[in-house]
C-alpha cells in the first residue's frame, strides 16, 4: 500500500473555497503527496493550510487562470508517477 502514497501526487485546483470544505477534503488525502493551486489567491487560506496539513506545493495565482491552466501548472510540478486531479 506505500507504493501508492509514494508513486502518487493529488492535484486540487481551487477558487474561493470554503475553508472547512477544504479542510474536509484534505483530512481523507493527507497522506498523498498534494499540491494546491488557488486561482483566488487566498494568502490567509494558505496559511492556514500550510499549518494543519503537510502539503508539497500551494501555488497562490495572481488570478484566476481557470482550471486547465492552473492544473497544468501543477502537473508540471509533479514527480510521481501518476496524478489524481480533484476538486474539493
Amino acid at each position: 500500500m506505500n507504493f501508492v502514497f509514494n508513486e502518487l501526487t493529488i492535484v486540487l485546483v481551487i477558487f474561493e473555497e470554503k475553508k472547512d470544505l477544504l479542510f474536509k477534503c484534505l483530512e481523507n488525502i493527507k497522506n498523498f503527496k498534494i499540491i494546491i493551486v488557488d486561482n483566488g489567491r487566498n494568502t490567509k487560506l494558505k496559511s492556514q493550510v500550510e499549518k494543519k496539513f503537510n502539503i508539497d506545493k500551494y501555488i497562490l495565482n495572481s488570478k484566476n487562470y481557470g482550471f486547465t491552466k492552473a492544473a497544468n501548472q501543477a502537473i508540471k510540478l509533479c514527480n510521481t508517477d501518476y496524478i489524481l486531479n480533484i476538486n474539493a
